[in-house]
Parts: C-alpha cells; sequence; structure tokens
C-alpha cells in the first residue's frame, strides 16, 4: 500500500462521512481491488505503526489519530476505520495514566470524551477487579474537563 492507498473496505461504508472530513475517494487500484486510490485531507498524514506491522493510522493536522487501517498478515484484506476521537483520547489517557489534551479537541470531542470518562466512572462497581485500578485517574481526567454555560454553543 502506497500513500495514495486506502482500503476499499471503509468503516464507516457511507462514503459521505469521508468525504465530509476531506477525503477525496478515487477508483480501485489496478491489480489490487483491496485498496482504493485517496488523496487525504489537507494537514492529515499518514503514520505507520512502530510495533504492529499490518497497522497503520491517518493522524489530523493536530497530531491526533482519525483513521485506524489494519491489513491481514497474508494481504488478503484491509480495512479503514474512521476513529471516535473523544472515546480514543479519553480511554488512552484512563490506561495510559496520561492528561487529556482538552484545548485541543473539538466542542464535540470534550463532550465524548467527557461523557467516556462519566461511563468509565459509573461503571466502576461492574468490574472492580480491572476498572478500581485505573479508577482514580478518570475521576481526575472527569473534572479536568471543560464546563460548558447552559444553552451554550
Amino acid at each position: 500500500m502506497s500513500a495514495d492507498q486506502i482500503p476499499a473496505d471503509l468503516y464507516p461504508a457511507d462514503t459521505k462521512e469521508w468525504t465530509d472530513l476531506g477525503f477525496t475517494l478515487g477508483r480501485p487500484v489496478t491489480g489490487n481491488p483491496l485498496f482504493r486510490h485517496v488523496t487525504l485531507p489537507n494537514g492529515w498524514a499518514w503514520r505507520e505503526s512502530d510495533s504492529q506491522p499490518n497497522s497503520s493510522t491517518i493522524v489530523d493536522e493536530r497530531g491526533l489519530v482519525r483513521v485506524a487501517v489494519e491489513r491481514s498478515p497474508k494481504g488478503r484484506a484491509a480495512t479503514a476505520s474512521l476513529i471516535n476521537v473523544g472515546y480514543v483520547v479519553a480511554t488512552v489517557a484512563i490506561y495510559n495514566g496520561s492528561a487529556i489534551p482538552w484545548a485541543t479537541l473539538t466542542r464535540d470531542e470534550q463532550t465524548l470524551a467527557a461523557a467516556t470518562l462519566e461511563t468509565y466512572i459509573a461503571q466502576s462497581g461492574r468490574h472492580p477487579e480491572f476498572i478500581d485500578k485505573h479508577l482514580r485517574h478518570a475521576k481526575t481526567l472527569a473534572d479536568s474537563a471543560p464546563m460548558f454555560p447552559a444553552g451554550a454553543q
């Protein structure tokens, strides 16, 4: 796969979601129908995985992962999936003990990250052996979430 190709198997399959983000989706690659030609949105770039040879990501101009690309080891399948930024940023922060870059996120991404934290905290009683290990950090992250005035856009 080269920098101007993306798997033909897209998730979500609705290409409008991809083109609304700025992707230009082209024709299938001649001789390799698993892939199609693509032009990434301005400022977006490919990032190869250091730890998983059949995986790569596409990051936006903020350096946030927006697309996950997976290829089967034998090259028989490939998919590209849009990433839910707020959910992934919050989940990674919980498990890595890192901060959430609130100022970097859009308002919708902030809202989803905060909701992800709230859900994690609310479910702590259901799986204490797993969640309690990270619960204190999740609460600290939730306390750091931006607050929006009622009715603010």
